[in-house]
This record gives structure tokens, C-alpha cells and sequence, in this order.
């Protein structure tokens, strides 16, 4: 399964690792492409864009603090061609 997973902060940085160190296909994307550096270095891939992981995974997980910071990871209508959309947050 190849996972991608937005936001790596203090707590979805520990959560990627996590998933990087299960051994799961990782692609990780923040606004800040310096949060990546561990997880880059652990064997994940960086996807510039969620646009451009979705594409790339079976699933994403994110962790993004508050609206404003969700608004511009997420602030699309149609992220790719297989129809993915954002969900509001507390939705799952």
C-alpha cells in the first residue's frame, strides 16, 4: 500500500515516521518542504502538491492545525483525476 500523508508537524511528523518505519510506500507533502527533511531521509518520497500525491497513493492521511492552514493545503474542487475531494475536518 503506498500512503501519502500531509502535514508533519509535531504530531503528523511522528505519525509519517511511524508509517515510514511499518515499511509502507510513504509520500509526504507540508507547506514547509524543511518538515520532510527526516522523512526524506527515512526513504519517504516528497510530493510538491496534495494534487500531485493523489495521484501517486491508495490513501492520504493529514494532519493540519486549524482552518486557515487546512484552507491552503486543501482549498481545491477537484484534487486529480480519480475524483478526490477534501472532506471537512472531524468528518471521519
Amino acid at each position: 500500500m503506498k500512503v501519502g500523508f500531509i502535514g508533519l508537524g509535531t504530531m503528523g511528523g511522528n505519525a509519517a515516521k511511524n508509517i515510514i518505519r511499518a515499511g509502507f510506500e510513504t509520500h509526504v507533502h507540508d507547506l514547509r518542504r524543511e518538515a520532510a527533511r527526516d522523512h526524506l531521509a527515512m526513504g519517504a518520497c516528497w510530493s510538491a502538491s496534495p494534487k500531485e500525491m493523489v495521484d501517486k497513493v491508495d490513501c492520504v492521511v493529514s494532519m493540519v492545525f486549524g482552518p486557515p492552514i487546512w484552507r491552503r493545503s486543501f482549498l481545491v474542487r477537484k484534487v486529480s483525476s480519480r475524483g478526490i475531494v477534501p472532506v471537512r475536518s472531524g468528518l471521519i
